[in-house]
């Protein structure tokens, strides 16, 4: 009878460990939210980031099925990498106007790096990199910024694609 329960508890514990280790694979399948109200300061977005690295040719209808993981450091620092590097962010506007945002990347050294903003009326895209014609930059300034409104009481989901010959500090 010692035995049965026992080998009860064990299992039981055991499950319970299994769904420990579990759980955060699973939170990888909802971004975490930024709630802005205006005025909004200067944030970093790393706390909400994910990231997931695919081949150089994957759009955003791949990039949606990818499996991300959460950046866990207050810097992004990736090193040199051989592949695309999809990053994925959630802003919500708690408030009750429009916010005009500017998404700004403080590294000027990216090759390439689209901001694909999806909605349902079509993904709006929105280009910057070294790489890129400095003409088709939204705003032309010496880092790479992406000036975007969210509407009241609203939430958007971003998709960042990221392809550079150099490291990603």
């Amino acid at each position: 009878m010692a035995s049965i329960l026992n080998r009860r508890l064990l299992t039981g514990l055991l499950l319970l460990l299994l769904s420990c280790l579990i759980l955060p694979v699973k939170a990888a399948t909802t971004i975490p939210a930024l709630s802005l109200t205006d005025p909004v300061p200067t944030l970093p977005l790393e706390p909400y980031l994910q990231y997931a690295g695919t081949d150089r040719e994957t759009g955003l209808d791949g990039a949606l099925g990818l499996s991300y993981q959460p950046v866990t450091t207050s810097r992004i620092s990736l090193g040199y990498v051989r592949q695309a590097c999809w990053f994925r962010f959630r802003l919500e506007n708690a408030g009750d106007g429009l916010l005009k945002l500017v998404i700004a990347i403080h590294f000027p050294m990216l090759d390439h790096a689209t901001l694909h903003i999806p909605a349902n009326t079509g993904v709006k895209v929105l280009t910057a990199g070294d790489a890129e014609p400095y003409g088709v930059r939204a705003l032309q300034v010496r880092f790479f910024n992406y000036p975007v409104d969210l509407a009241a009481g609203s939430g958007q989901d971003y998709y960042l694609r990221v392809d550079t010959s150099s490291s990603f500090i």
